[in-house]
């Protein structure tokens, strides 16, 4: 042991003597070879190897610790995670039973909407055409269409017009989610979604360029055998006048069962 340090420390002396006179001499690996050589060669005669000899300065290896089993749970807990599981499924199950009870309660106040209707009136409509920048020919075509169904579903709530080039089918569903449909002038889509308030139904639609604007549609009874459709429109410019924000502009349509 005290032969190798001592080897060491001189191999350590020629290496920084070397290096101090010139860090580039590249006689550094012969010299430190040779000193290596040199300090071995006893123990080699032996039959010692290189790994036997540095053993006693070479730290041990920690030893591996087993880790400890989880232990096993109690019966107390196995208990809570049972009640906390069955818990959650009937609170899943509660909410969706809240959910289906609420679109079944909107389609039993809707449904007496439900049917075929045919156009008396539609006071102002040609006006709030204009305003969306609609052609003659177009507005004409509306004319035509004097027949209007809605369907009322325990989901969703449809409505249906079809006359020359006009044609309008869309179904909403209860939950007031939006949905896209093509703009009732034709020019792209559009984007609503309704809500049901007592026994009438709010269709809210939306649209960009171009004319772009909204519409809120409340379709309500008015007697047994009398449909009433409040039309509140919203445009960013008015197309007649170029006031751009005009005030809102309401109109009427008015319906009779078939």
């Amino acid at each position: 042991k005290s032969l190798i340090l001592g080897a060491i420390m001189v191999a350590a002396a020629v290496v920084l003597n070397v290096k101090a006179q010139d860090p580039r001499d590249t006689r550094l690996p012969a010299l430190f070879s040779s000193v290596k050589s040199a300090a071995l060669s006893p123990f080699r005669a032996v039959g010692w190897s290189v790994r036997q000899v540095s053993r006693p300065f070479r730290r041990a290896a920690p030893a591996k610790v087993a880790k400890k089993p989880a232990p096993p749970k109690s019966t107390f807990s196995m208990l809570r995670s049972c009640i906390c599981g069955c818990t959650k499924t009937q609170m899943d199950l509660s909410e969706a039973s809240e959910s289906s009870s609420s679109l079944l309660g909107d389609f039993n106040r809707v449904k007496s909407l439900a049917g075929d209707w045919t156009l008396v009136t539609a006071t102002e409509q040609d006006k709030a055409m204009k305003m969306m920048g609609l052609g003659y020919l177009f507005r004409k075509a509306t004319t035509l269409v004097q027949g209007l169904r809605l369907k009322a579903t325990p989901k969703d709530f449809s409505i249906i017009a079809k006359a020359s080039i006009i044609e309008i089918l869309e179904t909403y569903p209860y939950d007031g989610s939006k949905v896209s449909f093509r703009r009732r002038d034709q020019r792209g889509k559009h984007l609503g979604n309704i809500k049901v308030k007592k026994d009438q139904v709010e269709l809210f639609c939306e649209w960009k360029e171009p004319n772009s604007g909204s519409l809120k549609q409340t379709y309500k009874l008015d007697g047994p055998d009398k449909l009433v459709i409040e039309n509140e429109l919203k445009l960013n410019v008015d197309a007649i006048t170029g006031q751009k924000d005009p005030p809102t502009f309401t109109y009427l349509q008015i319906y009779k069962k078939k």
